[in-house]
This record gives C-alpha cells, sequence and structure tokens, in this order.
C-alpha cells in the first residue's frame, strides 16, 4: 500500500498521519500528536524553544509511524508549517535563541519606523508593515543590538536542518510570507540576502543516519520544503482551482483566495502569499478568532446554549475583540480589547455574544475586499468553528452569504500532504467530493443585526 505521510507542525502542537496515496483521508489509527509549550513574556514576547519544537515533531513521528500498516510503503513526505516565524542560529547551526512566533508583538514599535522609511515596500513584497511579518522581527532583533545571527532560519528550517543531510531554505511558499521577499523578482531583498537560506522548492531524500535507523521506513522517501500553513489549510479544502473563497477559524481567523498565473493584484488592507511559482493566495487575517472564544470559556462564566436566543433582543454591549492586536484590514499592532455599553445588569451570555459577533463583523470586513457579499459562498473549516456553531451563522449574517461548513477538520494536516502528493505523484490539488457538514444562509434579521454592530464597532475605532 503507498502512503503519504503529512506533518502538520502548528504554533502548540504537532501531528504526522499517513494518507493512502492520492487519498484525502488519513488513517486514523496512524494520527500522532504532541504538544509544546508556548512561552508567553508581559512584554508582548510569544516564543518557542527550537528543541520542544524538533521533539514534538520526532515524537509525533514516532507516534505515527508506529501504527502503519505492515504493507505500507511511504512514498513521499510533505509538511504544512506556521507562517513568519523565525529562529536565529550560528555558523554552526544551533540557536541563538528562541523562535520568534507570528504572535511576538516585540517588534511592533519598529514597525512604526519602518513604516515611515518604506512606505511602498508591501507592494513589493505583499507583505504589509505589521509586527507579525519575519521582517520586522529581523529589523527588531538587529535595531535592538543583540548579538547577530548567522542565518534566520524559518521553524521547518530548522527542524529540516536537524533531520536531514540535504537539508536547503525555505520553499518559495514559506519565503512569500515573510516580507523579505522580491515577489514580482522572486528573490529575496539584497538587504536581507545574506542571512537567509536560498529559496528552494527541491524536495530532500537524505535523512541523518541516526533517523534512518530510527525510521527506515524512510529511507530515500522525497521529502517536500514546508509549505505555510494558510495555504496548506487552502489546499486541505478541496478548493485550491475552482476559484472558491475560504474562511478558516482556528486560532486566528483567515480568509483567502487562489488562483494561478501572474502575480495577482492585492487589494489595500490585505496581503499576497503564494503556493509555488504561479500559484498565489490573496487574502487577510485576524489574530483574534478561536483564540477569543477560548479566552471566554476561561475567564467567564455563562452558558454556551443560551447565546443564539439573545439574538433576537437587541444588542446590549459592544466589543473590539483585539486581544491580540490588529492585522487585516487595518494592520494596527497597538489596537487593544474593549468592551462598551457594561452595566450592573449586564450578563455573561451577552459578552460572550458580543465577542462572536465582532469576530465574525471583523471577519466581513475582510471578506467584503475579496468580493465576498449577497450570492457568494464561503467556504468554512476551523475547529473553533466546531466548539461554537453559532458563530458560522455569525459570519454568514456579517458577511450576508452562505457559508459552507467542511465536514473534516485537519485541513493544514491533509493540505501538507495533498501538496507532497501533487509535488511527487502529480495528484490534482482539487477534490470534487468535499464533504459539507453544514450550509449556513444568512438570515434578514441576522444580516440587519450584524450591519447595526458593524457600524457601531466602527464608532469606536
Amino acid at each position: 500500500m503507498q502512503m503519504t505521510l503529512g506533518i502538520d507542525i502548528g504554533t502548540s502542537s504537532v501531528r504526522v498521519a499517513a494518507f493512502p496515496t492520492g487519498s484525502w483521508d488519513f488513517l486514523s489509527e496512524t494520527l500522532g500528536s504532541r504538544s509544546m509549550p508556548v512561552a508567553r513574556g508581559t512584554d508582548g514576547s510569544e516564543t518557542v524553544d527550537p528543541y520542544d519544537l524538533l521533539n514534538a515533531v520526532i515524537g509525533a513521528m514516532d507516534d505515527c509511524l508506529a501504527q502503519l500498516p505492515p504493507t505500507a510503503t511511504i512514498d513521499a513526505i510533505g509538511t504544512s508549517c506556521f507562517w513568519h516565524s523565525v529562529v536565529p542560529v550560528s555558523a554552526g547551526g544551533s540557536p541563538m535563541g528562541p523562535i520568534l512566533l507570528w504572535s511576538d508583538r516585540r517588534s511592533g514599535d519598529i514597525v512604526d519606523t519602518l513604516r515611515t522609511e518604506q512606505p511602498d515596500l508591501p507592494n513589493v513584497t505583499g507583505c504589509p508593515w505589521h509586527a507579525s511579518f519575519a521582517i520586522a522581527k529581523l529589523e527588531w532583533w538587529k535595531r535592538s543590538g543583540f548579538p547577530q545571527p548567522h542565518r534566520w532560519l524559518s521553524p521547518a528550517e530548522w527542524v529540516e536542518s536537524q533531520l536531514l543531510l540535504d537539508a536547503a531554505g525555505p520553499s518559495t511558499c514559506m519565503a512569500s510570507a515573510s516580507g523579505c521577499m522580491d515577489q514580482a523578482g522572486q528573490c529575496w531583498l539584497d538587504a536581507y540576502a545574506s542571512v537567509l537560506n536560498p529559496i528552494s522548492d527541491v524536495p530532500r531524500v537524505a535523512l541523518m543516519p541516526v533517523y534512518i535507523k530510527r525510521w527506515p521506513a524512510l529511507l530515500d522517501v522525497p521529502w517536500v520544503p514546508a509549505i505555510g500553513d494558510g495555504a496548506a489549510a487552502n489546499l486541505g479544502t478541496g478548493h485550491w482551482q475552482d476559484g472558491r473563497i475560504t474562511v478558516t477559524v482556528g486560532t486566528s481567523v483567515a480568509v483567502r483566495r487562489c488562483c494561478d498565473g501572474p502575480m495577482p493584484h492585492r487589494p489595500d488592507g490585505l496581503w499576497r502569499y503564494q503556493l509555488g511559482p504561479e500559484r498565489w493566495l490573496v487574502g487577510g487575517a485576524s489574530s483574534n478568532g478561536g483564540s477569543v472564544w477560548q479566552w471566554l470559556c476561561t475567564h467567564l462564566k455563562f452558558d454556551p446554549n443560551a447565546l443564539a436566543d439573545l439574538r433576537s433582543k437587541p444588542p446590549t454591549v459592544t466589543v473590539l475583540p483585539y486581544y491580540s492586536g490588529e492585522r487585516a484590514p487595518w494592520w494596527q499592532d497597538h489596537l487593544t480589547a474593549s468592551i462598551h455599553g457594561l452595566t450592573a445588569g449586564t450578563s455573561g451570555e451577552e459578552i460572550a455574544l458580543a465577542h462572536l459577533e465582532a469576530i465574525a463583523v471583523h471577519t466581513s470586513w475582510i471578506a467584503s475586499k475579496l468580493g465576498v457579499g449577497t450570492g457568494s459562498v464561503l467556504a468554512a473549516s476551523g475547529n473553533a468553528l466546531q466548539h461554537s456553531p453559532l458563530l458560522t451563522q455569525c459570519i454568514a449574517d456579517a458577511c450576508g452569504c452562505t457559508v459552507e461548513q467542511q465536514e473534516t477538520g485537519e485541513q493544514s494536516l491533509i493540505g501538507a500532504a495533498r501538496w507532497a502528493m501533487h509535488i511527487i505523484n502529480n495528484y490534482e490539488l482539487t477534490n470534487s467530493d468535499v464533504n459539507i457538514y453544514e450550509k449556513v444562509a444568512s438570515s434578514t434579521d441576522g444580516a440587519s443585526r450584524m450591519q447595526q454592530i458593524a457600524l457601531t464597532m466602527n464608532g469606536f475605532l
């Protein structure tokens, strides 16, 4: 049985599973998962120890391979990894510091300076000025006077450098979302070329001897360079080549449109990334999605089952849900969360509902820049929608469209495997048999309510 391994390196956990080559479904018994701690500081730092990440990948790989069917033969490995993050390494390849996550906000003040110095650079790189991008982290590190590294690596590069003898630079996909790449020229900006490995989409095949011994099933198996988790999620929805706009609601929220061919226009307030040469994604993301729901469930006393009924009553409070700053469409990282209209009689349910509706309104502001509106269909996925089904209805009402929520989760894991199947075995990227869990249409009353909430939120921004 021919199998493809998918690896999904998330911000706080790693998941690995085996897929029958050509399939969209992995063998559930092969799903291996390992978590890793994220260190968060009061200064805005959010980091991961590089060796914690490496060990999580190794452990999840061990778990997966231990459950492979006896007749299985691995023919490709694909990886999805969180975008925008970097780790500084010495000339010997050792980390000089932790992985700076996309959510590390310490470069926020530097961004204000960079925006003034080079206001037009986002049109070259496809990445607006913001603390979430790698370019801001590199500049913050340099201007803070820290010892300069020999190279800056993406987290996936770091892992590959420890597992593979022929590890190379980042893929076009990973590089395109760094803010350091000239997208028209398909190369690094001159100012950063000396501290970044050359971009490479060539599969690697040479495992370190210690891992050949540990994982003999992976001997000479092509390891496709990692792609960004957002691109992988779009692949995993099965909507790459049909032009469908997708929304992914996990820790954050992202709305994306894919297209093949020449470099597309980047609408104001959005980003433009790549999957590979001549394959593009245009869209925007908010840092505040499922993370907000998790915050509510941790810190607020309320009954989740009572929220839907409250939507028949006028809103009582207005929320700006910017617990982790703001990305698209304004790219103002200094925005913080706030709740307006609180009284002694405000209930936990009213506060929780206002948060969900605010997330949906902000999602609609991004989606509208991609042309989403009446008559549109959004392909939706993400664990946050399963944890809070009401959020799906709120997004449909805010966008004035129909939301098709997919039945299968693990879109980034699926996308990683499908990309490897495409590169190594030429399988198509689009799935014509996506299973829809639920179709949710915008309601007249719901849309009117969300328009009122949007106007109120705008008044506080």
